[in-house]
């Protein structure tokens, strides 16, 4: 019996496929049969599956726009003004019409589908047909022009538009519905008109313009805020985001926010910039709304609330930055004058430089004594160490007579003049040192400790001058010449 059905089947497809030809007229007579939709499609009830995902189960149903958990409906058709059995072939076609092209995408169910469309015989006494298990089973963009060549072979073309693949959208059709009765031959050859029904879309890739979240619900009237907009699936090229104020059923403004298609983020959230509110002098919150538009279908979403706020006349916050800054200087000028307190103007308390001396500590180590050569052994005297000798048997007093020198002079002036030359010599007065001749029989390098440690040098005295002074010290080249006399602190003079 099943297969005797599907030999019926496609007898019937071959005499309906040979009438669906352009050149066949369409059916006029007095009464005029004709062919209306009872039942729309449902236009976001529906996935289309590919078909990887439909093997071994079901692709769904199409049900119609009433359709509720109650009561169950599906897509239906009547044909008027005619009594008696006809055929029905249902096939997809494109959104765009009247010129409607077949669509690529292919229907699929238990009953009379084949080669992507459904074809039906139907004799009831009401004249109609309800496809409660019809699916739709969707195409990949690189398998669209097979499957169009598959209609084309079986001449599946309504409306006799050709089978041009360029600029089909996969996300939505229509369905077309085709219906012939009887003619003289009593064959299935006499076409009626062709209708279609309104667009089904794909519900995983189309949204009914809902939106789910908005990153701020508020904004200034001066334009220019981004906000971040949640929402269902929608179409980049084909969505608009609107703002607009209402009193009662009247519009008083609305205006349309600023963003490109490439700032839709996977098809599910938008980024956008509020719009100029007309009027800047506000002094109170305005409610206004903000929707979602779609044009090609002139449809729109669910309104959300929003609200213009007046303009910040400090927009950055910089009085209050300014507030925290003088505050904190405050609080140090505080803590400064509480340290500072007691002591006179900064000015009348100069910073003096202390001058470094060297530290016994540091250089306290020992130096192996060279053996004593024997007796008639040849050596060569060394410069180095008759120099400090003749340092160290040297006397000079404990103070010293230099000139103070200002604070922070550079070494280029006149009061730093070096230790060797010939103007600071007479300056020099001798400095008498207690030095044994046990410390002179010592190391070198405590001798040198002891006789810098018999300097008493004033605290005002420029770090370069002493650098200057300790270079001369130990200047190969230029030795320091006493003067033969000088007088101590009592004023008598003393022969060296």
């Amino acid at each position: 019996m099943r297969k005797l059905n599907e030999v019926i089947q496609s007898q019937l497809m071959d005499q309906i496929t040979q009438s669906t030809m352009p050149s066949n007229p369409v059916l006029q007579y007095a009464n005029k049969p004709y062919v209306r939709i009872v039942e729309q499609p449902a236009p976001r009830s529906l996935r289309f599956r590919y078909e990887c995902e439909i093997e071994g189960r079901s692709a769904g149903s199409i049900v119609g726009i009433s359709n509720t958990a109650e009561n169950r409906t599906y897509p239906t058709i009547q044909v008027m003004n005619h009594q008696g059995p006809y055929a029905v072939v249902v096939s997809c076609v494109t959104k765009d019409g009247p010129s409607y092209r077949p669509h690529p995408h292919n229907l699929v169910g238990r009953e009379g589908c084949k080669r992507g469309v459904c074809t039906l015989l139907v004799n009831n006494v009401d004249m109609t047909c309800s496809f409660t298990s019809l699916g739709i089973q969707c195409v990949k963009k690189r398998d669209i022009e097979k499957s169009l060549k598959i209609r084309e072979a079986h001449k599946l073309d309504p409306f006799g538009t050709g089978f041009n693949s360029s600029n089909i959208d996969l996300n939505v059709l229509r369905l077309c519905f085709q219906v012939f009765i009887r003619g003289p031959d009593n064959s299935y050859s006499l076409p009626l008109q062709a209708i279609v029904s309104e667009p089904i879309f794909d519900k995983k890739a189309m949204s009914d313009l809902t939106i789910m979240k908005l990153s701020h619900y508020s904004a200034s009237v001066s334009g220019g805020t981004e906000v971040i907009l949640l929402c269902d699936r929608v179409a980049k090229e084909d969505i608009q985001i609107w703002f607009y104020e209402e009193q009662g059923s009247r519009i008083l403004w609305e205006s349309q926010a600023e963003f490109q298609p490439s700032d839709v983020h996977k098809q599910v959230a938008i980024s956008f910039r509020t719009p100029r509110y007309p009027n800047e002098n506000i002094q109170q919150p305005v409610p206004v709304f903000v929707e979602l538009r779609k044009p090609s279908e002139n449809k729109r979403g669910e309104p959300r609330a929003f609200q213009y706020l007046p303009m910040e006349r400090d927009p950055e916050g910089l009085a209050r930055k300014k507030l925290k800054v003088e505050d904190r200087i405050d609080l140090e000028r505080y803590f400064q004058g509480n340290i500072l307190s007691g002591a006179s103007n900064a000015q009348d308390h100069p910073m003096r430089i202390g001058v470094p001396r060297l530290s016994r500590h540091i250089t306290q180590q020992q130096v192996k004594p060279e053996p004593t050569l024997a007796l008639g052994a040849a050596c060569v005297e060394d410069p180095f160490r008759r120099m400090a000798a003749s340092f160290l048997t040297s006397e000079f007093p404990r103070t010293s007579n230099l000139p103070s020198v200002p604070v922070g002079v550079p070494s280029t002036s006149p009061h730093l003049t070096p230790a060797h030359s010939q103007i600071l010599l007479p300056h020099l007065v001798p400095i008498h040192s207690e030095v044994s001749q046990q410390t002179a029989a010592g190391t070198v390098e405590e001798a040198i400790i002891e006789g810098f440690d018999s300097l008493d040098l004033d605290s005002d005295l420029n770090l370069n001058l002493t650098q200057n002074l300790s270079a001369s010290l130990f200047d190969s080249t230029h030795s320091i010449t006493l003067p033969s006399t000088y007088q101590d602190a009592s004023g008598n003079g003393n022969h060296q």
